[in-house]
């Protein structure tokens, strides 16, 4: 039997604005097109009568059956104590137990976090684990191959000293290896200058433990405004600033969408240059299109940990249950571990 036969994944199916229906129909479409198996978690009733109206493997589907779920308003901390039979938590306890051998969820980031870290061991020597995002870059128009730089933390933590910014260097360049079989990908921190000495005790340290790694092809400093640019493969930094770029990226190309749509609206030759420029547009668009990105690994566990967007539409959630498959068949975690 191959690896990919072997394979379980957990699904949270009551998490995410689209719950339960985007995650069950996903895992639907991935039982007829993969060799996984799908144990997917939550409201028995609703999950069966999604399946009956959807083409699916029975053999590939097992259901477990909670009510409980935590919802997207709800404070991490303390309803993973509270909620115990929650839907996610329940995923990620089977996981951890080594009973699925990856885990997905669309549900509350924080609580998600959390519930990951109190069922699923770390990798030795890892203190914080962290989100890696995709970011495409210019190159990805210009270039005769997509290019896309990887940013890591983008949200598990606000704080981190210098060790968990060379862990989170390590585990990104082992994830884009994976991603793109680059096997020295090019290494930046993130700050507010060029400089070494700039951004602080804690950056000035990390930036000095990057620079003696030897297995590492750290560049030095990047600024935020020179990310889609290209220049960097793998992007370090802590959470709170990741996010913030995260979220901010997002708002500008909502922003810029909906700009769209309002001169074509108010002016007739706008519209019609709107209309000429359809093609670059087109062209444009997987660039902005989150589905097209799955979801964003949690790398430092033992087992892989992949949170989907919260808005996920069946097409990023199916994406999300490739990149699992994807990430288990090559081994992500064994060689995360291999490299710290």
């Amino acid at each position: 039997m191959s690896a990919e036969n072997q394979i379980k994944i957990a699904v949270d199916v009551m998490g995410g604005d689209h719950a339960p229906a985007i995650p069950v129909e996903a895992a639907a479409e991935a039982s007829l097109k993969t060799n996984a198996n799908f144990l997917l978690v939550g409201d028995e009733q609703k999950i069966k009568n999604i399946l009956d109206s959807h083409r699916h493997d029975p053999k590939k589907i097992e259901v477990l059956h909670t009510f409980e779920y935590i919802g997207d308003d709800e404070y991490p901390r303390n309803i993973i104590r509270q909620k115990k039979d929650a839907s996610m938590n329940i995923a990620t306890d089977i996981c951890g137990r080594g009973e699925a051998h990856a885990v997905i969820s669309a549900g509350n980031t924080g609580a998600y976090i959390l519930s990951s870290i109190k069922h699923i061991p770390r990798l030795e020597t890892v203190n914080k684990v962290a989100i890696a995002s995709l970011f495409p870059t210019k190159k990805f128009l210009t270039g005769a191959k997509k290019h896309y730089s990887l940013i890591l933390d983008v949200g598990a933590n606000n704080q981190c000293n210098e060790e968990d910014l060379l862990r989170f260097a390590i585990m990104g360049k082992s994830y884009f290896n994976i991603l793109t079989g680059e096997e020295n990908p090019k290494i930046y921190l993130l700050n507010v200058g060029d400089e070494a000495h700039k951004g602080g005790k804690i950056l000035v340290n990390a930036y000095q433990k990057l620079s003696d790694c030897k297995t590492l092809n750290f560049l030095g400093n990047i600024e935020g405004n020179k990310i889609f640019n290209g220049v960097a493969d793998v992007i370090v930094c802590d959470g709170f600033a990741g996010n913030i770029f995260l979220k901010n990226t997002e708002g500008i190309i909502e922003s810029l969408m909906d700009l769209g749509k309002f001169a074509a609206r108010r002016n007739f030759f706008w519209k019609i240059g709107l209309y000429l420029l359809n093609s670059g547009i087109q062209k444009i668009k997987p660039l902005l299109d989150y589905s097209e990105y799955g979801g964003a690994p949690l790398l430092g566990f033992q087992k892989i940990v992949i949170k989907a967007h919260g808005r996920s539409n069946k097409k990023a959630f199916y994406n999300a249950l490739q990149m699992a498959l994807e990430s288990y068949r090559k081994n992500l975690c064994g060689k995360i571990s291999e490299e710290l």
